[in-house]
């Protein structure tokens, strides 16, 4: 683990605010794709607005990942790709899988727990 990421302190029992959320970015552990740049307006007090890639995956069925990664469990299950960046009609009660464009590059002595709204 660098010096820098070190001097972070990720160990958290809460939230993030957005002052340490802004540090990841900065220091390159909160990523984003070379092309969309994270931008200001994504930051909320106490979460980052994450933003949809260019491709959904449509697939058979939800599933968890075990002892696989999401792209190999995708790439089995996947029935076709449907490109998005410039707005798309999904089907109704699909499975869909959408990369987000933006990453956490967390060291692999750090775990954590997320949430996640979707609407629909």
């Amino acid at each position: 683990m660098s010096e820098t990421l070190k001097e972070v302190q990720l160990r958290t029992k809460g939230i993030l605010p957005v002052q340490k959320l802004k540090l990841l970015s900065e220091l390159g552990i909160i990523t984003s794709h070379k092309d969309y740049p994270i931008q200001e307006n994504q930051f909320q007090p106490n979460s980052i607005d994450l933003r949809l890639g260019e491709v959904a995956y449509r697939v058979r069925c939800s599933f968890l990942p075990e002892n696989e990664t999401v792209e190999e469990k995708v790439g089995k299950l996947k029935m076709y790709e449907v490109p998005i960046k410039d707005g798309a009609v999904l089907e109704q009660n699909c499975v869909y899988i959408i990369p987000l464009l933006e990453e956490l590059n967390l060291p692999e002595s750090t775990h954590t727990v997320q949430s996640g709204l979707v609407n629909g």
